[in-house]
């Protein structure tokens, strides 16, 4: 979901954040909605409009539900 889009500095800076409430376990399966934290990636363009671009992704970090889990947390994800 587009949050964000200004000009910055010179910078075309647009800020998406994935709208998940929880995630699947890509080990277990589980569903977890319980957040233990989020990151902020940036990845940079080429220039729009003479302007460098700049994408910004709130991503989501969630604590699988079982236990015995060898990955403890997963990530939300973005559809393309």
């Amino acid at each position: 979901m587009l949050t964000d889009l200004r000009v910055e500095g010179g910078e075309l800076r647009a800020v998406v954040r994935a709208d998940s409430d929880g995630v699947a376990c890509p080990a277990r399966g589980t569903w977890s909605g319980r957040v233990h934290g989020s990151y902020t990636p940036s990845v940079c363009d080429l220039p729009v409009g003479g302007r460098s671009t700049a994408f910004v992704m709130r991503v989501r970090r969630f604590v699988c539900a079982a236990q015995e889990c060898p990955r403890r947390t997963s990530c939300s994800r973005c559809q393309a």
